[in-house]
């Protein structure tokens, strides 16, 4: 509200921006818009959108189910539930395989060393 108490129209969000469409950009993105598109039924959905203005917590259950295996690795379910959109929840798969490549690096330069010591 403005100081005379009217709606300061300049502050409201853009309505353009909250239904523009945004394409997958990478590889994350494709293939779990993909499993989006399987369990929500629809056709198209953009990576911006919020599954839960989609789907329900027994849908968010499979997802994360299938996006496991999908990715072969274990999410938590926190971090999983703050990523609501597939663009966050690929940033969030992204950063997890990450995660995994060093520390199977890690494991890989450990018996390394032993191998050289022995």
């Amino acid at each position: 509200l403005t100081q005379n108490g009217k709606i300061d129209l300049k502050a409201l969000p853009n309505p353009e921006n909250k239904n523009k469409f945004i394409e997958p950009r990478n590889q994350f993105e494709e293939r779990i818009q993909k499993i989006w598109k399987e369990i929500l039924h629809v056709k198209i959905i953009g990576v911006t959108e919020d599954f839960f203005e989609w789907g329900d917590s027994l849908l968010a259950i499979r997802l994360l189910s299938e996006l496991e295996n999908e990715f072969e690795l274990e999410l938590d379910t926190n971090d999983f539930l703050s990523a609501k959109t597939i663009e966050d929840l690929a940033k969030l798969i992204e950063s997890y395989q990450n995660k995994t490549q060093l520390k199977t690096d890690n494991q890989k330069n450990i018996q390394l060393k032993r191998e050289q010591k022995s």
